[in-house]
């Protein structure tokens, strides 16, 4: 164990290292960040404001927009873009596809179909729909790779068109329950499905964060053999890789993260798709850039979240502008895969 965690610790020190400018840079811009969403509203706080806040002495007002408008939000867009830069990423890489991501592959669309069912139907608390929406990302994990399988092997191509099938029918099925559902709850499930901050519950992110801080630990020891599995399955097991059962570790991480991150805010359009090319370009392909990924999936969800909120005279969900910003590029990825130009990983 000490000599597996000592080959762990020198390779992720190496690459660290070796990427140290654009780490940093990604964390100052993650704090940058961080600061402007709380700042920056509609109301303008100062600095001694805040601090005075902090301290216990600020005014009511200012409490209520800091503690219970601000932090949430702000936090919560941190864990939930973490934890869909982590899941997307994982996907991408054990798939050695840049296609194959939780959104192409009908898992966030399961999730929210479960999500919405246990709200409409059952009328249970935010806890249980986070249950169920990882039920539901595992339900079509085990069937898209149930179907997919051929022997002992994926068949890469057929798992991602079955995902496409099975996210058209989970699309269908979140149409039909938008038809039946209470008026009353039609606003709060259209601003869910588009993907929002707005109605984040604190024990839901304190779910999420004590699944981080179970999982990565898990993910820092797992580091050497995602690396070399990326090489491909044959590669890693000549090198004693248990392969089978480190994917299966990783793609149930890599589900948690997602279905709890899209129970929370509803499905973020293209952040999964977006994080791993971007941590691909500038942090190479051959390392396990977790914590890239998880950097590069808070800065796309908080970035986006504080422009929809204030650059535009409407209101914009974040899930409308990574739409935006995703969809092009997912067409010109399309295009490109279909052309030959690009290769799995």
């Amino acid at each position: 164990m000490r000599k597996r965690f000592a080959k762990w610790y020198v390779a992720n020190f190496k690459n660290y290292t070796r990427h140290f400018n654009k780490t940093i840079f990604l964390l100052l811009l993650l704090i940058l960040l961080l600061v402007v969403s709380i700042k920056y509203g509609d109301v303008k706080l100062s600095w001694s404001e805040i601090f005075s806040t902090f301290s216990g002495e600020g005014s009511s007002s200012t409490k209520f927009i800091l503690f219970s408008l601000r932090f949430p939000r702000v936090f919560g867009g941190l864990l939930v873009g973490m934890s869909f830069g982590i899941g997307g990423y994982i996907f991408q890489k054990l798939l050695h596809n840049p296609l194959a991501n939780p959104n192409v592959l009908g898992m966030t669309s399961v999730s929210s179909v479960a999500a919405m069912a246990v709200f409409l139907f059952f009328e249970a608390s935010h806890l249980f729909m986070s249950a169920a929406a990882v039920v539901g990302s595992l339900l079509t994990v085990i069937i898209a790779f149930g179907l997919a399988k051929d022997g002992d092997h994926i068949l890469q191509n057929r798992f991602i068109l079955i995902g496409i099938g099975i996210q058209a029918m989970a699309d269908a099925l979140i149409s039909y329950m938008m038809i039946k559902a209470d008026p009353s709850d039609l606003s709060t499930l259209l601003q869910w499905l588009s993907g929002s901050l707005n109605q984040i519950e604190t024990n839901q992110l304190l779910v999420l964060l004590i699944v981080f801080l179970i999982f990565s630990p898990v993910l820092a020891f797992l580091q050497r053999d995602f690396e070399q599995i990326m090489l491909g399955d044959e590669i890693a097991q000549s090198l004693g890789v248990d392969v089978n059962r480190i994917k299966v570790i990783l793609y149930l991480i890599s589900i948690i993260y997602t279905a709890l991150a899209t129970a929370i805010t509803g499905p973020i359009a293209f952040i999964c798709f977006l994080v791993g090319p971007i941590t691909d370009r500038y942090f190479g392909k051959t390392a396990a850039n977790f914590l890239p990924a998880a950097l590069v999936g808070a800065i796309l969800v908080l970035g986006a979240d504080w422009i929809g909120q204030n650059v535009f005279p409407v209101r914009l969900p974040v899930g409308v502008l990574t739409g935006i910003v995703g969809a092009p590029v997912l067409l010109v990825t399309l295009i490109n895969y279909a052309k030959g130009e690009i290769v799995n990983d």
